[in-house]
C-alpha cells in the first residue's frame, strides 16, 4: 500500500522528513552497537559464576582483582511501598561474608483488579568498588521477579552516568515527551530552549535532537534525546579515560524500559541460571 503520507510530507517538509529518517537509522545502530555488549553480563551468566554450593541464599560475583567468583548474599525484605498506592516495596540487598552490603535494589509491584501485575521503577545502589557484576545480579534478580509474576514491561529511570551500562542490559529510551517543531528553522532554538539546563556538563554541538514523525506533523521527542546524549557522552567519555564505567556525569536522567526482544532475550539466557528460586527466603505473595 502506499504511504501518501509519508510521500506528501517527505515533499512538502523535506528536512523534517530526512531528519526523522536519520534518527530512526542512528536509534537502530545505537541497539546494534550497545545492546548486550557486555562481557561481564555473559560472564555473570556463565558456568563458572554459577553457585553449585550448600550454602544459603548464595550467589558468586566477580572479585575486581583477581577476576574469580567469590560468594555473597542475597537478602529480601518487603514492605508496603510509600510511593506508589496500593503498591508493594520490595529490596533485595547483596552483602558480603560479613553482612555488609555490597548493592541493592529495590522496586514495587502492584497487583490490578484483573490479576495482572505491573512494576514501578525503584532504585539500585553499589557500595562496593571491589566487585564486579553487583548492578548485574540485581538486575537478574529484578527480571526474574518479573518473569515470575508476567510482566512485561520493566521500567527505569537512568541517571546519566548509569546510561550506557542500562542499554548494554537491553534497557532502552522510551518515546515521551514530544515537543513539536513548527519549522524547521525554529529546530535549533527548541533544542537549546530544553536542552540548555538539562545538560549542563554537554556541548550543545554534542546534542543529537531524536526527531519523530506522526502523520503530518514532527516532534523532538524529549526523553530519547536526553537518552541517547547521555548514552554518547558515556562513550565519549569512557573512550578518552579508558575507564570501564563512569561514576558521575552532571545532565537529566531518562526514562527507560526492557520488554519485547530484549525481555524474551533475557528470559533465554537465564535458563538454568535463576537466583530466585534458590532463595530460602519466601517472597511476598499477592
Amino acid at each position: 500500500m502506499i504511504n501518501f503520507s509519508g510521500t506528501i510530507t517527505s515533499i512538502i517538509r523535506p528536512k523534517l522528513a530526512g531528519l526523522a529518517q536519520e534518527s530512526s537509522q542512528n536509534y537502530l545502530k545505537m541497539k546494534k552497537e550497545t545492546v548486550f555488549h557486555s562481557k561481564t553480563l555473559f560472564e555473570m551468566l556463565g558456568d563458572t559464576f554459577q553457585y553449585k554450593g550448600g550454602r544459603p541464599d548464595t550467589i558468586y560475583l566477580k572479585d575486581a582483582q583477581t577476576g574469580g567468583p567469590v560468594q555473597a548474599k542475597v537478602v529480601v525484605k518487603s514492605s508496603p511501598s510509600k510511593t506508589y498506592e496500593n503498591a508493594v516495596e520490595e529490596t533485595y540487598t547483596i552483602v558480603d561474608e560479613f553482612g555488609i552490603p555490597i548493592g541493592e535494589k529495590t522496586f514495587s509491584i502492584k497487583r490490578h483488579k484483573n490479576g495482572s501485575f505491573s512494576m514501578m521503577s525503584g532504585q539500585m545502589d553499589n557500595f562496593s568498588k571491589q566487585y564486579l557484576g553487583v548492578g548485574i545480579r540485581l538486575d537478574q534478580i529484578q527480571i526474574e521477579r518479573a518473569l515470575q509474576l508476567g510482566i512485561k514491561k520493566i521500567p527505569r529511570q537512568s541517571l546519566a552516568h548509569a546510561t550506557l551500562y542500562h542499554t548494554k542490559m537491553g534497557f532502552l529510551p522510551i518515546e515521551e515527551d514530544l515537543l513539536e517543531i513548527k519549522h524547521f528553522k525554529d529546530l535549533n532554538k527548541l533544542v537549546k530552549q530544553k536542552f540548555d539546563v538539562r545538560t549542563s556538563e554537554i556541548k550543545f554541538t554534542d546534542i543529537v535532537p531524536v526527531i519523530v514523525q506522526k502523520g503530518l506533523r514532527f516532534f523532538i521527542d524529549v526523553n530519547k534525546t536526553q537518552a541517547m546524549t547521555n548514552l554518547a557522552e558515556c562513550k565519549r567519555r569512557i573512550d578518552r579515560t579508558g575507564a570501564y564505567r563512569l561514576w558521575s556525569l552532571d545532565s537529566y536522567f531518562s526514562y527507560l524500559e526492557l520488554s519485547g526482544k530484549e525481555l524474551k532475550k533475557w528470559k533465554q539466557m537465564l535458563k538454568g541460571r535463576t537466583i530466585l528460586d534458590k532463595l530460602t527466603c519466601r517472597l511476598p505473595e499477592y
